[in-house]
């Protein structure tokens, strides 16, 4: 029985330390940018919950040893972001993101996530430059 509530009291800490991480690198790409836009951290909290909800079993059984919380936090902004930007959502037009809402902050975490990936040996820049080839392409089209 107790194992049992420790496993679920493991899972739930698990799931909100990825969720913090993943806010506290939002926030710190953000601040870091001297461009005036508005927050996206509330359209990346939505998607970033989603996904961990999706992966709710697996992380709960992530060992604090041999998970790197940074590296998937990353890994989750690179990938929410792409989707939001790529969606059409935040664009004038096609091609032209929208600046009176959060375009400009998701591209800032999504292009720090990406330079973090690289500068960590997680990716090359080569696959960096092919993400940001996507995500522009995606950008053109959509909107």
């Amino acid at each position: 029985m107790f194992d049992n509530l420790l496993a679920k009291r493991k899972g739930k800490q698990n799931k909100a330390r990825l969720l913090r991480i993943c806010l506290d690198l939002i926030e710190k790409y953000e601040v870091n940018s001297k461009a005036i836009s508005k927050s996206c951290n509330n359209d990346m909290e939505s998607g970033i919950r989603r996904q961990i909800e999706v992966f709710s079993s697996e992380i709960e059984n992530w060992d604090d040893y041999d998970t790197d919380y940074i590296e998937i936090a990353h890994k989750l902004l690179v990938e929410i972001s792409f989707n939001l930007l790529a969606s059409g959502k935040y664009h004038l037009y096609a091609g032209i993101l929208n600046p009176l809402n959060c375009s400009g902050s998701l591209l800032r975490v999504h292009n720090n996530s990406l330079l973090w990936a690289v500068e960590k040996g997680v990716i090359t820049e080569e696959e960096m430059d092919e993400q940001t080839r996507n995500l522009r392409r995606y950008i053109k089209e959509m909107g």
